[in-house]
């Protein structure tokens, strides 16, 4: 599984800088252990189909290391949500049957990679203050937003940025209630306090005819949910990263 291989990667990223700061052991120290061992032994119980009889075999019991970047964990992740999502749709649909979803990326301007956390913590507020205005309340049911951090390979820098999956009325797409790209641009450089943001983007979450409206949410779920620090970013340069 390449999971596992990118996973033993993180570990031997992990080892070779504690050896060298003991700063970094003191913070990382127990990672490279939590890491070998995750996912090292799956335990499966066989059970069966109640309708038909059909034998099948769940994860009984494991052990994960749960630390953020590692792809195995991150994969889990994705499919507890996944779960999750499974669980709500007959609700929201029957709730909202005229609705439809919105995938929307929001950027700031790079920065080095020391400054990353400060950053993050800021668009987390602009973020709550962009969604306590009054017009996200009235024409935004419901949202979910992960966070992915890629490398600028020309400067070093980091490139944080939000996905976030919003849901929406059909009457959100009709006359003065549509917010064009360039209004949402508006709002979140107002959110930011930072006039000199040039992008954000907003669209439809695609739609298979081929697919169901739960199908097709869930599509647009794992577009979100999927996001983190991509391995090649972390594998390229890990001092970048254990920073």
């Amino acid at each position: 599984d390449d999971r596992k291989y990118e996973n033993q990667d993180l570990m031997a990223i992990f080892n070779d800088e504690i050896q060298r700061s003991s700063e970094i052991k003191a913070k990382f120290g127990k990672y490279p252990k939590r890491l070998f061992n995750c996912a090292r032994s799956l335990f499966f119980s066989q059970h069966a189909e109640l309708e038909t009889g059909e034998a099948f075999f769940k994860l009984a019991s494991a052990e994960f290391c749960r630390i953020r970047h590692c792809p195995i964990c991150q994969s889990r992740l994705s499919m507890k949500w996944t779960a999750k999502f499974h669980q709500i749709i007959p609700k929201l649909e029957e709730e909202y049957p005229n609705s439809q979803f919105i995938l929307m990326t929001l950027t700031v301007k790079n920065c080095e990679i020391t400054e990353l956390r400060k950053t993050i913590q800021y668009m987390n507020t602009a973020w709550n203050r962009m969604t306590n205005r009054a017009f996200f309340k009235k024409q935004i049911l419901g949202f979910i937003r992960a966070t992915e951090v890629t490398r600028n390979i020309d400067n070093n820098t980091a490139h944080p940025h939000f996905h976030i999956l919003l849901h929406v009325r059909n009457s959100y797409f009709a006359g003065i209630n549509y917010i064009k790209r360039d209004d949402w641009l508006q709002y979140w450089r107002d959110a930011m306090r930072d006039q000199t943001i040039t992008q954000v983007d907003v669209r439809k979450v695609r739609e298979s005819k081929r697919k169901s409206k739960a199908e097709n949410l869930i599509a647009g779920a794992l577009e979100v949910v999927k996001y983190a620090t991509k391995h090649d970013n972390i594998a390229n340069d890990a001092k970048w990263f254990i920073e």
